[in-house]
């Protein structure tokens, strides 16, 4: 029955009426309140203009899946942004490696001419 009811919602000839229905049944008190549809399905149809009514009827009926998808992108967007600190984490830390082996290479340069000088030294007397 409920599949029937979205069947025949689906279908490309909704009335002001049929749309009004469904918000009315489907929507929660914060919904109807909302989109002021309290009162009688009548009285809403002739008070309210087919815009307001389509738009009400829009949000019942594809709101949710416009909420998964905006969650689905914020949450790929977090994953992205984490990477992206994840990478540049492991860039800093291979830039301050390469730093210190450039450093401790020019210690043992160092060290080396001063061996080197050294026996030079030595030898010459």
């Amino acid at each position: 029955s409920a599949e029937r009811a979205m069947a025949q919602l689906d279908g490309p000839k909704l009335t002001k009426k049929d749309k009004v229905e469904y918000c009315l049944a489907n929507g929660s008190e914060d919904f109807i309140v909302k989109y002021k549809m309290k009162g009688l399905v009548k009285n809403l149809v002739k008070s309210l203009n087919a815009l307001q009514i389509d738009k009400a009827y829009d949000e019942l009926v594809n709101g949710p899946a416009r909420e998964a998808a905006a969650n689905a992108a914020n949450a790929a967007a977090a994953l992205e942004k984490e990477a992206a600190g994840k990478e540049a984490a492991d860039l800093l830390a291979e830039q301050k490696a390469a730093h210190a082996e450039i450093k401790a290479a020019e210690e043992a340069a160092k060290a080396a001419a001063a061996v080197r000088a050294e026996r030079m030294e030595d030898s010459s007397w």
